[in-house]
């Protein structure tokens, strides 16, 4: 296997997130059902089940992709010799760029934990950074 994903699966995937996306803006976490999740993306139990335990771990893996696109964003700037004006711009650009997505996830409705996982994410670079 050469580590590339399928097209369908990488299709199937962002169907399911945006769906979850979606259905977070009008109910909590805890009250959307993978029946619901599958209803709103159009596909079958199996399909979901095929590629996550739960809505949780869907929930997780939206939010890991958006933090990494944060830590490479800041890597860059760190290998480039950006300055911290520079970074802090691009930062926020990456944060506009999914702004609906932050949004939903810091919203009345998201992740109360996110918030968490983003400040330890920050800890745990920087004392990467400083060892």
């Amino acid at each position: 296997m050469n580590g590339k994903i399928d097209p369908r699966t990488e299709k199937t995937r962002n169907y399911l997130a945006e769906s979850l996306l979606t259905l977070m803006k009008d109910k909590p976490l805890s009250r959307i059902t993978v029946k619901d999740l599958c209803q709103q993306a159009g596909v079958n139990r199996t399909t979901f089940y095929a590629h996550y335990k739960d809505v949780k771990e869907l929930l997780e893996e939206v939010e890991s992709v958006l933090l990494s696109d944060i830590q490479k964003n800041l890597a860059a700037g760190l290998s480039s010799g950006s300055t911290m004006e520079d970074m802090l711009t691009n930062l926020l650009d990456t944060i506009k760029q999914n702004s609906d997505l932050c949004f939903i996830l810091l919203g009345k409705n998201g992740d109360m934990e996110f918030l968490g996982k983003a400040l330890y994410w920050r800890n745990f670079q920087n004392s990467k950074l400083n060892a």
